[in-house]
């Protein structure tokens, strides 16, 4: 029997015999090897989740996923009671690494793990749609933290800065596309612990340290900084006042 046949016999076993488990407009594929363990009371709606050849995936009991694109190299755990739900468009988390969520958190941000990257977020966590998570290394979640909309969370710079005409060289053999790299960038751990507000489009890049019970206020931005517990880091704003003609 293939995988597939299993899937398609786990809903219908799910169905007649009075089973909770639901997956409504959704594919779940497997490939050879992949080990798919989704607990009989989760929601799968409107979503596509792909496990790729040698990779696992295992969701916890009562968990949520809605109009998610899920793709899977490497490892995924979600633990009970989450719910992963896209806003106006396909939430996307993409993993070519490892992703463990814990319990009773809300999350509507992109994740993207490359270079066999760990992310790992903890329990009670809402974070906000159109936010970003992005590891190449390692990214660590407490627990209980409020993490507000257009956050951006990257423990990578991304993309490596290669000389011009190295650039050049790769842009115009590559064509049509465009950043082509062929080696992973700088990394830098990031850790945010946990009671901590994280305010709208604010940024942590790689090498931050959020401690516990902070505030980081609306576009702020942290890189390679470790704050002290229970404090408040914002930006400073000035205001230039120029005569006008008008």
């Amino acid at each position: 029997m293939t995988l597939i046949n299993k899937i398609i016999n786990r809903i219908y076993w799910a169905f007649k015999f009075g089973g909770k488990q639901i997956f409504c407009k959704s594919k779940i594929i497997g490939s050879k090897k992949s080990t798919i363990n989704i607990h009989r009371s989760v929601h799968v709606n409107r979503s596509i989740i792909y496990v790729h050849e040698g990779s696992s995936l295992i969701i916890e009991e009562g968990t949520i996923i809605k109009n998610t694109s899920l793709s899977i190299k490497g490892s995924v755990t979600i633990g009970k009671n989450n719910i992963l739900c896209g806003h106006n468009n396909k939430l996307s988390i993409t993993v070519d690494g490892n992703l463990v969520i814990g319990n009773y958190n809300r999350i509507q941000s992109n994740i993207l793990i490359r270079y066999g990257g760990d992310v790992t977020i903890g329990n009670h966590n809402n974070i906000n749609h159109e936010s970003e998570l992005r590891s190449d290394e390692k990214i660590s979640i407490g627990n209980f933290n409020q993490i507000s909309y257009k956050v951006v969370i990257w423990d990578t710079n991304t993309h490596t800065i290669y000389p011009a005409q190295e650039r050049r060289n790769l842009t115009i053999e590559k064509f049509p596309i465009f950043g082509y790299e062929y080696e992973k960038p700088k990394t830098k751990p990031v850790f945010i612990g946990d009671d901590c507000w994280i305010g709208r489009e604010a940024v942590l890049l790689k090498g931050s340290v959020l401690s516990n019970k902070c505030i980081l206020g609306f576009r702020t931005i942290l890189s390679d900084f470790k704050t002290e517990e229970s404090t408040t880091i914002v930006s400073q704003v000035s205001n230039k006042i120029y005569k006008n003609k008008i």
